[in-house]
């Protein structure tokens, strides 16, 4: 065998070592994309739904969910949920913890997260018409978002908004509207 056939023999079997790494790779990059993406879902499905050992409740404002808006990297949205009696529930979400676009997708995931058992927006513009045994009658609920009352709840969140509602009769929707903008 000659010296130039030797060389091509040798070239060749690098080629195809370069091509078998190569094949390698791309089907191990493969497999943990998809790998990770299935761990994803598994986790969003774990923070999503109720488990059969959580408490479901019919009372909005029996939990909350606190915590120090600093530590979020300014990537947090205060939701505060103001019921009957003088109750309330004041909750900060961290942004990168919980992905939500809108009032009614981070009204949605609270109700999930806190196992309220019923939460339901009417078909006109999303409006917030339940939230646990809250719902309507004489009262109804209405919310602000940075003190500006919310006419659709697709309304886009951004870090740092805070997000006020009430459920409250007529009269004292007029008083906080009346007191929101006088500030």
């Amino acid at each position: 065998m000659s010296l130039l056939s030797q060389k091509k023999s040798f070239l060749v079997e690098i080629l195809l070592l370069v091509l078998f790494v190569l094949v390698l790779n791309i089907a191990l990059y493969t497999l943990i994309r998809l790998r990770q993406n299935t761990n994803e879902s598994e986790i969003n499905s774990l923070i999503e739904r109720n488990s059969r050992w959580k408490e479901l409740t019919d009372d909005p404002c029996k939990w909350a969910i606190m915590g120090d808006p600093l530590a979020t990297e300014n990537s947090f949205v205060k939701l505060n949920l103001y019921c009957e009696d003088g109750k309330s529930s004041i909750n900060t979400y961290d942004l990168r913890g919980i992905k939500t676009n809108n009032v009614a997708e981070l009204i949605s995931k609270h109700s999930s997260l806190h196992g309220i058992n019923e939460v339901s927006f009417g078909t006109s513009k999303y409006l917030l018409s339940g939230l646990g045994k809250l719902n309507n009658g004489v009262k109804k609920w209405n919310c602000f978002l940075n003190k500006q009352f919310i006419v659709d709840y697709k309304e886009k969140i951004k870090p740092r908004d805070q997000i006020d509602c009430y459920f409250v009769d007529d009269k004292g929707l007029g008083k906080l509207i009346n007191e929101f903008s006088e500030k």
